[in-house]
């Protein structure tokens, strides 16, 4: 996920990854504090693409890590798949 948000120069991919985040918590319940964090994300929208800035690639990061905490969520083991 990090790696589609940072080597993209088409704004529509990393667009399109906030649009397909929201869409990954409707299957977390909504009480879950998770969702909270994802939506304050969602809120803030993409910043301007600038891979080599170290606020854009938290940014990125921070996207991946809630990409990847979803997808555990979804698991019944507790682990994302690969």
């Amino acid at each position: 996920m990090y790696r589609r948000l940072t080597e993209s120069a088409q704004a529509f991919a990393r667009h399109a990854v906030l649009h397909e985040l929201g869409q990954r918590l409707h299957a977390v319940p909504a009480g879950d504090p998770l969702v909270r964090r994802a939506r304050h994300c969602l809120g803030r929208g993409v910043p301007y693409f600038a891979p080599g800035d170290a606020h854009y690639r938290d940014w990125a990061a921070q996207v991946a890590a809630l990409w990847a905490a979803l997808d555990a969520r979804a698991q019944p083991t507790g682990r994302a798949q690969p």
